[in-house]
């Protein structure tokens, strides 16, 4: 099983935090549809020829 693995500092402490691979996946499964939504929008589509011209340059 694969987790995330970040540090939190609390109070001055650092504390590991571990997220387990099903708590992310459910996160997933609830944002790309959503992401996927914006993306299909001709706001979404519109944003995202804008993001490509801005770095086109590098």
């Amino acid at each position: 099983m694969n987790e995330y693995r970040g540090l939190d500092n609390v109070a001055g402490e650092l504390e590991e935090t571990v997220i387990p691979d099903f708590e992310i996946e459910a996160l997933a499964r609830c944002l790309l549809p959503k992401i996927q939504a914006y993306f299909e929008s001709p706001e979404g589509k519109a944003a995202f020829e804008k993001w490509k011209q801005q770095h086109s340059d590098t």
